[in-house]
């Protein structure tokens, strides 16, 4: 599965920051790029269909699909066995 970099508002200010230190040439397209959190739908298929060529033309195996939980068995309805009250007269 291909996981780009998503940027939250609090994170998306540090990560602007960055860029705009070290690699200030950066900070267009990726503003252009993460409109939102994610990345823009085009570019986020168009890697992923560039990192599937990538694997397939070098035998990558695919990642495994995500865990299933287990089912949890049917618990057993438990009753207390009624006791017997008694009186002394």
């Amino acid at each position: 599965m291909t996981s780009l970099l998503r940027l939250s508002p609090d994170v998306k200010m540090w990560y602007y920051h960055t860029l705009e230190r070290y690699f200030p040439e950066l900070i267009r397209p990726y503003t252009r790029l993460y409109a939102t959190a994610y990345a823009e739908k085009a570019y986020a298929t168009a890697m992923q269909r560039r990192i599937a060529d990538v694997s397939a033309r070098h035998a990558l195996p695919a990642p495994p699909p995500p865990p299933r939980p287990e089912p949890m068995p049917a618990a057993e309805p438990t009753f207390a066995r009624p006791e017997q009250l008694s009186f002394s007269f």
